[in-house]
This record gives C-alpha cells, structure tokens and sequence, in this order.
C-alpha cells in the first residue's frame, strides 16, 4: 500500500545501504554511502484493492542493476509456509510511538512469531471493510512483543520481517513485509504480509 504516499505521489528512488537517512556516510571509515537507484516501473498485485488489507505487496523495477557491496546485499525469501523458529526481525525508520516522529537512523526489533488462533483472535472484534475476510493465514501472519510493548508502527510499512540465517552465514530471510497494526505496541500483534504465498507471481515477474 506504499507505492503511492498521497500527496507526495509515487515512489520514483529507491535508495539502498542507508542507515541515517540524514547523513550521507554512514560509518565512521566514510565507506558506508547509500545508493540511490530510479524506479522505472511500480507493480502492484492485481488482486491488492486499497479498500481492503489483503494481497498488500508490489514490486520495484530499477532502472539499472544493483552493484553489492558490504553494505548492500540481498536478501533470501522464504519459500515455506512454516518457519524454523518462533521469532523475527523487523526493521525500519518508522515511528517509535504512536503519533510520534520517524527515526533518521534505521531501528530494529525482535518480535515473536504469533500463532494463528491467536492472531486471528487478535483482531476478531477488529475486522472492519478492510478485512472482511479475518485474518488469512495462507497470506498473511502476526508478529509482536505485547508483553515488552514491542512493535512495528507508522512509516514502518512495506519494511522486511526477516529471519536470520546459519547457513548462509550473516544472511537473512524474509518472511513478511510489514502491512498493518493496530496503532503501535498496543494490546494486538502487527500484521504481515506472508512472502511465501507470492514467491510464484514474484518469479513470473522477475523471471517470466
């Protein structure tokens, strides 16, 4: 749902390798520098309707390929409905309180992977226009700490709920991509979009 903010437009850059978005180095040896890559193409799932919460993913076509470096690296994505441990990392530069300002440098947090029942449960008195349908789990999952008061929030969306790896050492796999909530670190887990229910439409895009 973030591929157009509103009055800002559409997203035309994508900048990889950032950590602060208000510096242009990013470590203390002045090699970490962000690169900023045009989009040239915005592709949404022909089942995502902006009414509603569901098939909440798109792709990004760069106008040129990405160079990795030891800053810039790709990510794995999950290709299995379950997962080989019960916790997650979610990341971005979103709020750190409702109704709060965005973070310059990139935020982490380690979240719990929610069962289905209860997140279904979560927002069973929830479920509005936006979802009709609950919570559906072959699509999406929860994730959260209500306990510690740990959350995803605004600006956050659209940012990876990942898994980190053994082997592949240092590698990391993405498992959701952050979607919805019910404000921040509040009573109910965040929701995500479930990654590996779309590997199929993302391989017939990226390699039709």
């Amino acid at each position: 749902h973030c591929t157009d903010s509103g009055s800002k437009g559409l997203a035309r850059w994508a900048r990889l390798g950032d950590y602060n978005i208000q510096s242009k180095r990013d470590d203390q040896s002045g090699l970490a520098q962000s690169v900023e890559y045009e989009i040239i193409e915005r592709i949404n799932h022909p089942e995502y309707r902006s009414s509603s919460v569901y098939y909440d993913i798109a792709l990004y076509k760069l106008k040129r390929n990405v160079d990795f470096t030891e800053y810039i690296r790709p990510i794995c994505l999950q290709t299995e409905h379950q997962f080989p441990k019960t916790y997650a990392i979610a990341t971005g530069w979103g709020r750190t309180e409702w109704g709060g300002r965005g973070s310059d440098v990139l935020q982490k947090v380690n979240l719990t992977i929610t069962p289905r029942k209860e997140c279904s449960d979560a927002f069973r008195t929830a479920i509005g226009e936006k979802l009709r349908n609950g919570i559906q789990d072959a699509s999406q999952l929860c994730a959260g700490d209500v306990a510690n008061g740990r959350d995803t929030c605004q600006g956050d969306s659209g940012g990876p709920l990942q898994l980190r790896l053994k082997d592949p050492y240092c590698m990391y796999s993405q498992i959701g991509i952050t979607s919805f909530g019910a404000k921040c670190a509040g009573n109910k887990p965040g929701v995500y979009t479930r990654v590996s229910n779309f590997v199929p439409w993302i391989e017939s895009i990226v390699w039709p």
